[in-house]
């Protein structure tokens, strides 16, 4: 959830760089001329509204925190963007964008929408994030700075999410499947930079994920890092480290993540290459 860079993928959900799209243009105007539609708040939440009342407190107790306004875009299908269900790159003077998947929102999806609500109230805290120094994202993984941006938010956000009784160990089986259908089995000498940096991220979040509904687990009895012992174990004492520091740091205040991202870019080598800033 970057502010956007001249290089980055343009909010409009176009396909193109920002700076051969939307840069200097009236970005609305340019939403309509894509025939890329946005919608009422009430009528995208109006079903999982009426149908979850745990969405229902969360939105609210949660929703009078985001003070500038809020755009639903509906993902097309032949948009051309790579982007699915959730907060897009936003630019300064402009409303925070969310794309959905459905009009409206469908009742399994209310983890989803909150999920991204309470990312944007991250935002008006003031919390930091990991991002690409100008000029140099297109050498690396475009999924780099996400990774190690959500180690740290997703925690932070299950974390306030479960306080309203969302389903959270649901979420994180089937998120596991994912994952691990995502990473693979293929011998470790062999993984990009990238994808040890993808691995060592999800041991780490996963546990603090777990932890939030079971605060006694133990890194080695979560599910999926135990599938991560058994085919990638020469990663995990790297893996612990970062663990083990994240928790010595605690990861509650905006001051607090900028430690640790700052000790994982040294760690990881990348000073050249990733940056801190705002959201």
């Amino acid at each position: 959830m970057n502010r956007v860079s001249r290089n980055d993928l343009c909010p409009c959900m176009s396909g193109k760089k920002y700076k051969n799209c939307c840069l200097g243009k009236d970005f609305l105007e340019e939403l309509e001329k894509q025939n890329l539609k946005y919608y009422d708040e009430e009528y995208i939440l109006s079903k999982v509204k009426r149908e979850s009342q745990y969405f229902n407190i969360f939105y609210e107790n949660e929703r009078q925190k985001i003070k500038r306004e809020l755009l639903w875009l509906k993902k097309t299908i032949d948009s051309g963007a790579n982007m699915s269900y959730g907060t897009l790159p936003f630019i300064e003077g402009n409303p925070y964008c969310i794309a959905v998947k459905n009009v409206p929102i469908l009742l399994e999806e209310s983890f989803e929408a909150a999920h991204e609500l309470q990312r944007i109230i991250c935002l008006e805290e003031g919390f930091k994030t990991v991002k690409f120094k100008e000029g140099v994202e297109g050498n690396y993984s475009s999924l780099l700075c996400r990774v190690i941006n959500d180690m740290i938010y997703d925690p932070i956000i299950d974390n306030r999410l479960i306080k309203y009784g969302f389903n959270l160990n649901d979420h994180y089986k089937k998120d596991d499947e994912i994952q691990i259908k995502t990473i693979g089995i293929q011998p470790i000498e062999s993984l990009s930079p990238d994808h040890v940096v993808f691995i060592t991220t999800l041991y780490v979040k996963k546990t603090l994920e777990l932890r939030n509904i079971y605060p006694n687990i133990n890194d080695e009895e979560v599910e999926f890092n135990k599938w991560i012992n058994k085919n990638y174990n020469g990663l995990v004492p790297f893996s612990k480290t970062i663990l083990k520091f994240v928790e010595e740091v605690g990861y509650d205040t905006p001051e607090k993540i900028e430690t640790i991202f700052d000790n994982m870019i040294n760690a990881l080598k990348l000073e050249e290459v990733l940056a801190i800033g705002i959201i």
